[in-house]
């Protein structure tokens, strides 16, 4: 007899039942272990029942082959030994006669019931002699059948057996193989059995026979389906695709087209709305008989009671495809109603999701229709319809939240690839084109790794989109750029395209309850935080959670919402308030576990949450999630996408923090590989970098670890600009100077360890400008604990080395203050209310320098440099001082050396370009101090080279850099610094790096305070 795992639950209803049933049919699709459920039973119950009264006799007759009903009493008369001299007429009497008077129980198994149910005579004479059978000494029949019967009597009991679970699929093939090293084939080989038994014993038979690896196998069950279990050299009663053909072959030609056609339609499960809309039915309530038809063959099944949907097994659908054939004219007519029906309800899921507290009711549903909205997305290959065609840019340009957060990458990027092919066909609407570009290019960021060619997507999106002049999809183009943006670490071009479409968005009236306002608010608060504004980041962010609870309530997406905030206040140092939100984030995420998209956003939760774990000293905790998070992206996209990659760094990150180094290197190694595959400019590269650099250090490997910082160190001046407040660069510095004293190189440790003084003192600054006093206390620690290691090491002693640079901007330095900072491009951000500046910085601009002006005259002009200190300070000692107009802090105007200056304060708006009338200037040149006459020029910077000058203002002047910086370079953050631009037609640039000694400086620095 075959091995029996698992119906633990159906014994168990079983034998609860037991004594009150006198019927007990077992009902399946065919090889789903209906026969060998019964064998089990009757086993159990002669083993369970205690008394002799209660034991019983069982008589197993099979059906399969008999002509009549009549045949029973035949099969029963043999086994009960009575010499088969009589009649066929006397038959029943004598069996019953004997039954009655042997005094003995019996238990009847009708095996392969269903042969009895081909007409309604002979099933009315089956259901009969079943009565008979257990009218006698308390006698019990047991049928198993693909057909459902019903016997309208007290003592009658059925079990529908579905699919084996997993686990017990998994048992049962290693117990009918147990020598075969299955390996990590086993659980692909046992969910393509589909939980049938005979199927998993098929297999198991062929593996333990040793006719294929279990590699070969596989291959060969994904290649033929149904054929490679159902081998020739078995009888065709074993073979699952002849018993799955008898059964499907009892229908009548007509019902099997109409079956194959179901089947065919619907990949997933199905509502009798669908059914009936979709093949055709007068109405619902005729569909549902259809399937309430085929139900009762076992050829559908209920996918869920309490929603009243039907499926149909996939091994039922691979006979269906394979050796059914739909007429074709059948097959499109369907399929054209298919695509309005289900383009319909996407666009119906994609309203109710969005309504207060509907996410809840409706994310089910989309579970429940998704592999039916899947082959809709697919079915838009087929560009040769054009009525569908104008259905699937309807669905693409109404449905993108539905289409992008819970179909997998593939379908959707092919759906938008063959959206932009139906677009062009159409030439009706060149705006349909520009979407269904903004599609793929936004998934080619989300979900893929390629942001690169996402940009040229988005670019080629844009060409078409501008010129049509403002529009929702122009927004929602701008938007999706600044993600992209965002993803490859450019965080100012990120805030530039952002501002853009939050401008945009306002412009056209968009409301404060529409999806792309409430995206475009959380994009903004997270931007700003990695920048390091967390003025602004804490504005947004909490302003996009208000937005989304009052107008969306009980949604997924608020699960990000609390997710941002809780990373905003891990930046800035509050790690009690930041677990809050995190933790709140995390259980909200963990509810609405539906769809690739939303289980992405949960892997990001685990991920942050994990680094505040660790920060806390909850190392335990934070493994956890980080090993919860590498299950997921297993699911997901694999070990080596992007999110794998910090899955491992933060991997790395916690095992430096236990000091277990060995194991914090293998972890990022891997994040190092696949960082520098993907994003080799991104600051998160230079962190996996620098990290893996720390854990060699400390395990005594200094050169493995400075080849480290020096690959990390080679994307600084690109991170700063980025991430001027992101304190791990200064961390970094100090870490590559404790490796250079351990190979013995002092003089470079002493230069690392004053870098990371510098770059603290500037994130002090800017924190202090922004008025986080308590980050900027922080750094103060940090720079004593710098100091404290240079001693320590005997590199204190040595005097510090001058820090004075000319330089010439671009060339290659390690230097803390490398950056150049720039104004805002306004022709390329019409709004620079969300300024990419976060440190209060006078940038000083003077148009038409004469060509002769040059090194003499900027020397001239440096002296001027302590005037805008003093303006720099009222800025920031009263920047509530206004005019009726709200201006005078936007913009001033001063007098230098004789020559016209724009002062232009980047933390405060930059919206207006019309000159300052005669009133504003007065009033700004009381707060200035100066004179300006009433002839005043706007500064907008255009396509010319500016000569830069900086002097980044810590306790004393300590560093001017000289640099060039074009109209591509913009959006750079600064230090705090002072900025003059000196623009002319045909400038001259110094091309050579020249120091500039410490005498000079302090002479320069001298004659600024006298004058």
């Amino acid at each position: 007899m075959e091995p029996f795992i698992g119906r633990k639950s159906e014994i168990d209803s079983i034998i609860k039942k037991w004594r009150k049933t006198h019927i007990l049919a077992i009902y399946g699709m065919p090889g789903i272990g209906k026969s060998r459920l019964a064998s089990e039973i009757i086993e159990v119950m002669k083993n369970k029942l205690p008394h002799d009264r209660e034991q019983f006799t069982a008589i197993r007759v099979d059906l399969k082959h008999t002509k009549s009903p009549e045949d029973i009493w035949l099969e029963v008369f043999t086994q009960l030994h009575i010499p088969p001299t009589l009649p066929s007429d006397f038959q029943e009497c004598v069996v019953l006669h004997k039954l009655q008077q042997c005094g003995k129980k019996y238990v009847f198994h009708l095996d392969n019931a269903e042969k009895m149910a081909e007409n309604g005579h002979i099933q009315t004479r089956f259901q009969d002699i079943c009565l008979k059978l257990i009218s006698i000494n308390e006698n019990k029949v047991i049928l198993t059948s693909t057909i459902i019967y019903k016997f309208h009597m007290l003592g009658y009991f059925y079990v529908n057996l579905g699919k084996l679970s997993h686990i017990d699929s998994s048992c049962l093939i290693q117990r009918v193989a147990p020598e075969v090293e299955f390996g990590e084939y086993l659980d692909s080989i046992v969910k393509n059995c589909f939980g049938n038994p005979k199927s998993i014993i098929n297999a198991g038979k062929q593996l333990a026979d040793e006719e294929y690896t279990p590699e070969e196998f596989l291959e060969i069950m994904e290649n033929t389906g149904l054929d490679a279990l159902s081998p020739e050299a078995y009888s065709q009663k074993d073979q699952i695709r002849h018993v799955i053909g008898e059964a499907i072959q009892q229908l009548p030609v007509e019902q099997q087209q109409k079956y194959a056609q179901i089947s065919q339609m619907f990949p997933g499960s199905f509502s009798t709305e669908a059914l009936s809309a979709v093949i055709g039915y007068q109405s619902p309530a005729m569909a549902k008989l259809e399937a309430n038809k085929l139900m009762r063959r076992s050829l559908v099944e209920r996918s869920d009671k309490s929603t009243k949907r039907f499926d149909i097994h996939p091994l039922l659908r691979q006979y269906l495809n394979d050796y059914v054939k739909i007429p074709t004219d059948l097959w499109h007519s369907a399929t054209n109603r298919y695509v309005k029906f289900f383009a319909k309800l996407a666009d119906h899921l994609q309203t109710e999701i969005h309504k207060k507290d509907n996410a809840v009711k409706v994310l089910p549903h989309i579970l429940m229709e998704k592999k039916n909205l899947i082959k809709l997305l697919n079915q838009a290959k087929d560009t040769s319809n054009t009525e569908r065609n104008k259905v699937y840019l309807k669905l693409a340009r109404n449905a993108e939240y539905v289409i992008l957060n819970y179909f997998p990458t593939y379908d959707t990027m092919q759906f938008y690839e063959n959206c932009v092919t139906a677009a062009e066909l159409l030439q009706d609407n060149s705006e349909d084109v520009g979407i269904a570009i903004t599609g793929v290019a936004n998934i080619m960021t989300l979900v893929s790794d390629d942001v690169n060619k996402a940009m040229d997507k988005f670019e080629e999106g844009k060409a078409i989109l501008e010129p049509l002049g403002k529009s929702r999809a122009l927004a929602k183009l701008y938007q999706h750029m600044a993600w992209n943006y965002y993803h490859r670490g450019f965080n100012h071009a990120a805030i530039d395209y952002i501002t853009k479409a939050y401008k945009m968005e306002k412009d056209i009236g968009i409301e404060d309850d529409d999806l792309i306002n409430m995206q475009t608010l959380n994009s903004l608060g997270v931007f700003y935080q990695t920048f390091g504004n967390f003025n602004y980041a804490e504005k947004y962010n909490l302003e996009a959670l208000e937005v989304r609870q009052r107008f969306l309530g009980d949604h997924p997406s608020i699960g990000s919402m609390y997710n941002n905030i809780g990373a905003m206040y891990l930046l800035k140092g509050e790690t009690e308030r930041a677990l809050l939100y995190m933790e709140k984030g995390l259980q909200i995420k963990r509810q609405f576990n539906y769809g690739h998209q939303l289980k992405e956003t949960l892997l990001l939760s685990l991920i942050d949450i994990s680094m505040l774990y660790c920060k806390l000293k909850r190392y335990e905790e934070a493994l956890r999630q980080l090993h919860e998070a590498l299950e997921l992206n297993k699911s997901l996209n694999g070990l080596t996408s992007l999110l794998a990659a910090s899955t491992y760094n933060n991997f790395g990150q916690v095992y430096i923090a236990m000091q277990m180094y060995p194991t914090a290197v293998d972890y990022l190694l891997k994040a190092v590989d696949i960082r520098a595959k993907y994003i080799p400019d991104h600051p998160s590269y230079m962190e996996s970098l620098a990290s893996l650099g720390t854990a060699y250090h400390a395990l005594g490997k200094y050169v493995d670890a400075l080849k480290m910082f020096d690959k990390a160190f080679k994307l600084q001046a690109q991170v700063i600009k980025q991430m001027p407040k992101w304190e791990r660069v200064a961390e970094f510095s100090q870490h590559m100077g404790e490796a250079y004293a351990g190979v013995g190189n002092k003089e470079k440790a002493e230069k690392c360890f004053l870098e990371a003084i510098d770059q603290y003192k500037c994130i002090k600054c800017l924190h202090l400008a922004d008025g986080n006093a308590d980050l900027a206390k922080q750094l103060d620690g940090h720079i004593l604990a710098v100091k404290k290691i240079r001693l320590s090491l005997g590199i204190g002693l040595i005097p510090e080395a001058s820090h004075t640079v000319l330089r010439r901007y671009g060339t290659e330095t390690n230097a803390a203050a490398e950056y150049l900072p720039t104004s805002v491009d306004e022709n390329q951000c019409d709004t620079s209310r969300l300024k990419l500046g976060t440190m209060p910085t006078c940038t000083i601009v003077k148009k038409n320098f004469s060509q002769q002006q040059s090194s003499e005259d900027l020397s001239q002009t440096s002296n001027s440099l302590q005037l805008c200190d003093d303006i720099s300070e009222t800025f920031q000692k009263d920047q509530k001082q206004s005019t009726a107009k709200g201006r005078v802090d936007q913009q001033k105007s001063v007098l230098v050396q004789g020559k016209k200056i724009q002062i232009v304060h980047p933390m405060q708006p930059s919206m207006y370009s019309d000159p300052l009338d005669e009133t504003e200037l007065k009033q700004a040149n009381t707060i200035c101090g100066t004179h300006t006459e009433p002839q005043y020029e706007t500064h907008q910077q255009d396509p010319m080279h500016f000569e830069t000058f900086t002097i980044n203002q810590h306790s004393s002047i300590e560093e001017l850099t000289v640099g060039e910086s074009s109209l591509r370079e913009q959006h750079l953050p600064v230090s705090f610094s002072l900025q003059a631009q000196i623009g002319s037609e045909n400038p001259q640039h110094l091309s050579e790096e020249e120091e500039i000694s410490d005498e000079t400086v302090e002479e320069k620095h001298s004659h600024v305070n006298q004058k």
